[in-house]
């Protein structure tokens, strides 16, 4: 898509004090400056969307409470199929698992 050229607006002829060159400066009022390109495709980076969303089943969930009286699902992860276990994963089973047995309302 051709651009439009920009109109430029010509200085004073005062202005030049005998400079043997003449610029001329860009016109910020005129239409033809303020147009944008509208290949879209070439400025914007497209990405694929997402179309499908991975369902699992979900690990098992704990009601908990939090201090200010809020009711929640605590979801707790298990091991993975291959055996492998995360410390954050192991204490939050350990937390779940005593929170059961003694529940503490302080």
């Amino acid at each position: 898509m051709n651009k439009p050229s920009p109109q430029a607006v010509p200085e004073p002829e005062g202005e030049t004090q005998g400079a043997a060159v003449t610029t001329t400066q860009l016109d910020p009022f005129s239409p033809a400056n303020l147009r944008l390109s509208q290949s879209f495709t070439e400025t914007v980076r497209v990405e694929k969307l997402l179309t499908t969303v991975p369902v699992r089943k979900p690990g098992p969930l704990h009601t908990a409470i939090n201090r200010q009286g809020i009711v929640f699902f605590w979801p707790v992860r298990l091991p993975s199929s291959d055996g492998r276990d995360m410390n954050w994963w192991k204490s939050a089973r350990e937390a779940a698992a005593l929170a059961t047995r003694e529940w503490d309302s302080r």
